[in-house]
């Protein structure tokens, strides 16, 4: 400030500052995990609510399919990319109305017509799914693997739901469709990829990685224990064809096999080739993994014991199932314990509070059998 009205007069002065002095609002912090994937909540009332739930029943009952269908055969097409913004809807829009479809039949699976959400649930969505995951992590385009997770999650909840059906026809449908998602190494190894580094992203991406990794899990556990032979395929040359893009390809050559030559091509693979489960799961395991699973536990008080159980059940499997010690044997990860058994922690009177009791004395049981053996 210059002059001698300002220095000498004091209101002058404090005026002149009061003048210079520029507002900023202050800009709410996003993830980039949740650009054009989560959204504010919005409250609707009776009308509006009645509104869109005639446009869900009508568009389930007649245009879910053709709308798909149509989008998939554009974007498995040569023309150029689709900017991320619309396969992220693309993606959505299929996870929405799948679930749609579940919730609007209660909880029984021979309600469902699944022939009304069948494109949703083909070869060409999967490739989709798969390839806009793989594009998310190599770009590091953290919205369109979150998207595809979410999309990925109710394909496989879906897909379990149908097996639950009275209809043998339809059982024979999810076992086809899961033996489908799984076939190929690349997918699984996407899989595994899932929750790794999750922590650095929103709480919503972490709480949909975690779904995804206990349904991928337990869909795939049940494969081992109904001993169902599941092959999988890796670097499978790709024969080149003019005009025609990679994905297409791999409809073509998917589609254009019936099960018998399917399972003629993998009995030709070496038994290394052959699925091992409790293998697999290691690939889950891994210092970066527990780390989101400390950040989506440190949030108990917003989960419901549904939820905590899921992060329960994959330290469990970590720790007692693979006896992978070390990666637990943590001073934070001892901390998220002692914060969640203590007084302020989990309902008393839970069963999740008694799961954890449990666990935490076969943890010090191991942890002091390791320092007794390696002090250091």
């Amino acid at each position: 400030l210059t002059g001698q009205r300002n220095l000498s007069e004091r209101q002058n002065t404090i005026a002149a500052f009061d003048s210079h002095k520029k507002w900023h609002k202050a800009q709410p912090f996003r993830y980039d995990s949740d650009d054009n994937v989560v959204f504010t909540e919005v409250h609707l009332s009776h009308q509006p609510n009645k509104i869109l739930n005639k446009f869900t029943n009508d568009f389930l009952d007649g245009g879910f399919n053709p709308l798909i269908n149509a989008i998939s055969k554009d974007f498995t097409s040569e023309s150029e990319d689709r900017p991320n913004t619309s396969k992220i809807h693309f993606l959505l829009v299929i996870a929405w109305f799948l679930e749609a479809e579940r919730h609007r039949n209660g909880a029984k699976a021979n309600n469902i017509d699944y022939g009304l959400i069948v494109a949703g649930l083909t070869e060409k969505t999967f490739i989709l799914v798969f390839k806009y995951l793989t594009e998310g992590f190599d770009n590091k385009v953290w919205s369109l693997v979150h998207a595809a997770v979410i999309t990925f999650k109710e394909i496989v909840t879906t897909t379990n739901f149908m097996a639950l059906s009275e209809s043998e026809e339809d059982k024979e449908i999810a076992t086809n469709i899961k033996e489908r998602l799984f076939h190929k190494k690349h997918y699984l190894d996407l899989m595994a990829k899932v929750p790794t580094y999750a922590y650095k992203h929103s709480p919503t991406y972490v709480n949909n990685c975690v779904d995804l990794v206990d349904v991928v899990l337990k869909t795939l556990e049940e494969f081992a224990n109904e001993d169902m032979v599941l092959f999988i395929q890796s670097n499978r040359k790709q024969r080149k064809r003019k005009n025609v893009s990679r994905e297409q390809e791999e409809i073509d050559d998917m589609e254009g096999s019936d099960g018998e030559e399917l399972e003629r091509t993998s009995r030709k693979l070496s038994a290394q080739r052959k699925f091992d489960f409790k293998k697999y799961q290691t690939q889950f395991v891994n210092a970066a993994a527990i780390e989101t699973y400390m950040a989506y536990l440190s949030r108990f008080e917003d989960l419901s014991e549904k939820d905590i159980k899921k992060g329960l059940k994959f330290l469990h499997r970590a720790f007692y199932i693979q006896k992978n010690h070390v990666v637990l044997f943590r001073l934070d990860f001892m901390l998220l314990l002692h914060r969640l058994l203590s007084g302020d922690g989990l309902p008393k009177r839970s069963n999740i509070r008694k799961h954890f009791s449990e666990f935490l004395s076969y943890y010090m049981k191991k942890l002091k059998k390791s320092l007794d053996t390696t002090p250091s």
